[in-house]
């Protein structure tokens, strides 16, 4: 079995109480070079799971902004959790397919 065809329960590894502290605009690149596509990594704090952060890109434009706030409440949809090995060490990279603000 590879590593890469584990499937992570997303919503009971992270929990469903999660606030975004960071949203960054980073480059994509594509064979070791610079694309005109951009992805937003939000930095999420995970509540239920003793403040574990983690980051979680999704493609396309900016879905939510702090304005001003230290920490918004979300939502994740189509979340992915994924495990992969770099030097030796096991790593994870989470991706969505949106992000929604949540009212508290």
């Amino acid at each position: 079995m590879n590593i890469r065809d584990l499937v992570i329960d997303a919503k009971a590894t992270i929990g469903e109480n999660l606030i975004c502290v960071d949203v960054v605009e980073k480059a994509v690149y594509k064979d070791g070079a610079r694309t005109d596509e951009t992805i937003y990594s939000y930095d999420i704090v995970c509540i239920d799971r003793k403040m574990l952060h983690i980051n979680v890109k999704i493609p396309g434009k900016q879905l939510i902004s702090l304005d001003g706030k230290d920490v918004v409440y979300v939502s994740l949809t189509g979340l992915v959790i994924k495990p992969y090995l770099m030097n030796n060490q096991l790593n994870f990279t989470a991706t969505a397919t949106g992000i929604v603000e949540l009212k508290n």
